[in-house]
């Protein structure tokens, strides 16, 4: 009987500080996206993923069917803003989508890469023409 007795007499004590020692539901949450922010912090910082740059999916047909580049805009952007018209940016990327060798593994890749090599060889002649 007399733990009964040192239960009823000191209950409300004993609830009392167990209460205290226990985080609120909010700070419980606030601590876990702080634990997830840190987490992902430390897999992959802010300047590796505010550095990406984004991508455009242009559709293209090769060999007869569908498909679609994954392209920097910004270098998308560039073409159309150096061949002129969109029609004929789309008709360039169709021709190097087209031209990939077989044992490249990634079209969208390949294609950055040549039309990377045709802006230059376009500018290269553009400065040649003027000094001329």
């Amino acid at each position: 009987m007399a733990i009964t007795d040192f239960i009823n007499e000191y209950s409300e004590v004993v609830q009392s500080s167990l209460v205290e020692q226990q985080a609120p539901i909010s700070d419980l949450k606030a601590q876990m996206k702080e634990a997830v922010r840190e987490v992902l912090h430390e897999l992959a910082p802010p300047s590796r993923r505010a550095g990406a740059e984004k991508r455009k999916r242009v559709p293209v047909v090769v060999d007869g069917l569908r498909t679609s580049l994954s392209l920097h805009a910004s270098l998308l952007s560039k073409t159309e803003d150096t061949l002129g018209t969109s029609k004929q940016a789309r008709l360039l990327l169709n021709e190097l989508a087209n031209s990939k060798p077989a044992d490249h593994p990634n079209r969208s890749a390949w294609v950055e890469e040549q039309l990377r090599h045709h802006l230059t060889l376009i500018k290269a002649e553009a400065a040649i023409k003027t000094a001329h």
